[in-house]
């Protein structure tokens, strides 16, 4: 029987976003130090280190799984020898963890990306004329980071964070009222595919899990999350994508209208709620993706 140890690089994305720029810091190490009880439910009991851990960290009889195997947590760990699981190429993380190849899948919400100088982007939808809140995503985020929610009045650092973040592009969608959140999860080998069941999530305001079940939605919700996560699976397999992936959906109210929304977000690494979404076929799916490494 395999055992497994856990590499916590919860910042993966900051890695994806800057690679060469790339470094450790303590904003990040209190990020995970903050999540080490959620951090739970993906290991399940297993030793699992992070950064700051990881000069003491010993694990001589497991095989070391990543958060997202980026090339700083590969290195690192191959030199301190341990087995690691490796993952596709930097240019393939980055690609399907971006979130313009999210847009790519049709859903209820008109999405866009927006890109340029402020001199040359018609941004005269931040007046909020329609009436409209805007939800507003950096390319890369992690625990609830790089969004912010656009309100009709809005504020000096409101303008401020949209000027900042139009040389790297964000996602515009409206923001709703979101009545259920859920997660679907996988792991992609080619034409392999094993995915779990579905999970219920409750945020906190910031975006971040705080409590997570499986358990199973009405017949439509989880119709709709089924058909999505395995065209999810499909897109990241023709990307070059191997190895887990998560998806988050929600349930939103429009109007009198309950209205399903199955891909919220792509994330092509592990994620919170992985195993408890993959249950009884989370060792097959690790077995899987380790023996394909």
């Amino acid at each position: 029987m395999t055992h497994w140890s856990w590499f916590t690089n919860l910042d993966a994305e900051r890695e994806l976003e800057r690679p060469t720029a790339y470094q450790v810091s303590k904003a990040v190490s209190r990020i995970v130090s903050g999540q080490r009880e959620t951090l739970h439910w993906l290991t399940l009991g297993d030793v699992s280190f992070a950064w700051d851990d990881l000069r003491a960290a010993h694990a001589p009889d497991a095989v070391v799984l990543c958060w997202c195997p980026t090339p700083a947590a590969i290195a690192a760990l191959r030199r301190r020898r341990f087995e690691v699981v490796a993952g596709p190429g930097l240019d393939v993380l980055q690609r399907v963890n971006h979130r313009r190849f999210q847009l790519q899948f049709d859903g209820p919400l008109p999405r866009a990306f927006v890109q340029g100088e402020a001199a040359t982007v018609d941004l005269r939808w931040l007046e909020g004329s329609s009436g409209r809140r805007w939800r507003l995503k950096r390319p890369y985020g992690f625990a609830g980071r790089g969004q912010r929610v656009l309100r009709e009045a809005l504020s000096d650092d409101d303008r401020r964070w949209v000027i900042d973040s139009l040389r790297g592009g964000f996602v515009r969608e409206p923001d709703v009222d979101v009545l259920e959140e859920w997660s679907m999860h996988g792991v992609v080998l080619g034409e392999r595919v094993l995915v779990g069941e579905p999970c219920r999530q409750w945020c906190d305001a910031f975006g971040s899990v705080v409590r997570l079940e499986r358990c199973a939605p009405d017949l439509e919700t989880g119709d709709a999350l089924h058909r999505a996560v395995r065209e999810v699976a499909g897109a990241l397999a023709r990307s070059g994508y191997f190895g887990p992936f998560g998806i988050d959906g929600f349930v939103y109210r429009e109007g009198s209208d309950r209205v399903i929304n199955p891909i919220s977000d792509v994330n092509a690494r592990f994620t919170l709620g992985w195993s408890i979404g993959m249950g009884d076929r989370r060792d097959e799916a690790l077995r899987l993706y380790a023996d394909g490494r």
